[in-house]
């Protein structure tokens, strides 16, 4: 049985996020219910729960800023969030599961469903320290992100990653140091490190593009491992331009 609360300011959302839990998933019991979150933040300073449902947007302390209270949180964490893309990349850098508002039961069952696994691998500690150090830090190439790899959940530097290659239906993710296998294929690295001078400059390779070398007349570029990367025709413009920026 997973122990978990729910802390949102709205009584009709959490009652109806409480029931559709209550319905779809036997394993999870709803221990108690805050709208208040200074409540729901006492709550977890004394008591022992599995699993937090925690809503973003609230008056007085939002969700991440009740999460940073704890230096080493020891609760799995699903946030409940209108769109917000700053938050949503968070999340997704360290692996930490939310749901939409409007909440759908597709979205709850799989939040619940990969939080289960993280629970089971003992992954949730580091994810919400990562996650709390992330959104401390203003650095952006000392951001860390969750590589989800055959051993679990591994966290890399941002700065660290020189590129990523397709490997099939995997990732390779390339470091100065040493090479990740990735569960997830290479269109997930894509998107979450597009905002991070990161260049998909291939439909198999995403580089880093503080690490690139050079690029010769031939549309072959030299990254700091030494690896040669081809450039996609369709794409040398764009890329072209965005290295003449740098």
């Amino acid at each position: 049985m997973i122990t978990s609360i729910i802390i949102d300011d709205e009584p009709k959302a959490a009652d109806y996020l409480q029931t559709l839990i209550t319905e779809l998933d036997k394993e999870v019991k709803i221990a108690k219910v805050f709208n208040d979150p200074q409540s729901g933040l006492d709550y977890l300073r004394r008591d022992k729960v599995d699993l937090v449902f925690l809503d973003i947007e609230m008056p007085g302390m939002s969700g991440l800023d009740l999460l940073s209270q704890f230096d080493v949180p020891s609760f799995e964490v699903i946030f409940v969030t209108g769109y917000d893309q700053y938050a949503l990349q968070a999340f997704n850098f360290c692996a930490i599961g939310y749901i939409l508002k409007p909440v759908d039961e597709e979205d709850i069952l799989l939040a619940i469903k990969n939080a289960k696994r993280r629970i089971s691998q003992n992954q949730s500690l580091l994810s919400n320290q990562m996650l709390i150090r992330n959104l401390r830090s203003d650095d952006n190439a000392h951001k860390r992100i969750g590589v989800q790899t055959k051993y679990g959940l591994e966290f890399v530097t941002l700065s660290e990653i020189i590129r990523c290659e397709a490997l099939q239906k995997v990732t390779k993710v390339v470091t100065s140091d040493r090479e990740y296998i990735s569960s997830y294929n290479i269109g997930h690295f894509s998107k979450l490190l597009a905002d991070f001078s990161f260049f998909q400059i291939h439909k198999s390779h995403l580089v880093n593009l503080s690490r690139i070398i050079k690029m010769d007349k031939n549309g072959m570029v030299l990254m700091s491992d030494n690896a040669i990367v081809p450039v996609a025709r369709r794409r040398k413009a764009e890329f072209t331009k965005l290295l003449s920026d740098i």
